[in-house]
């Protein structure tokens, strides 16, 4: 007997105003193809890229202000981790025994998990 993978899928509802809702579906409807079918095209290759599979330009200044406040929100958080694993590396020695073990990879891959 063969053995065949089965795709699990899950639901993700999106919030839109109903004026996107119609454009954009508008424009899924003249390229032959559901919303939902453009969404996942769209997801897949987020997925597959590891990026935004498009330029994203930034229209006005409160769009320009949005953006940089999110980069440094993410830049602080990534300055606090590295901090709290600067801070374990400095203090495992005594915290416990088992702890003394754990070597900067240890700790840094630790670290990458939790991010």
């Amino acid at each position: 007997m063969g053995a065949f993978a089965m795709a699990h899928n899950s639901t993700y509802q999106l919030r839109l105003d109903d004026d996107l809702k119609q454009k954009s579906f508008s424009v899924f409807h003249e390229l032959g193809m559901t919303p939902a079918e453009g969404m996942r095209i769209f997801l897949t290759m987020v997925a597959k890229t590891k990026s935004i599979p498009f330029a994203v330009n930034i229209q006005n200044e409160e769009s320009k202000n949005d953006v940089l406040n999110f980069f440094s929100i993410q830049e602080k958080r990534k300055s606090a981790v590295i901090a709290y694993a600067n801070y374990i590396k400095k203090v495992r020695d005594k915290i416990n025994p088992a702890v003394n073990n754990l070597t900067d990879e240890d700790i840094n891959r630790l670290v990458h998990e939790l991010r």
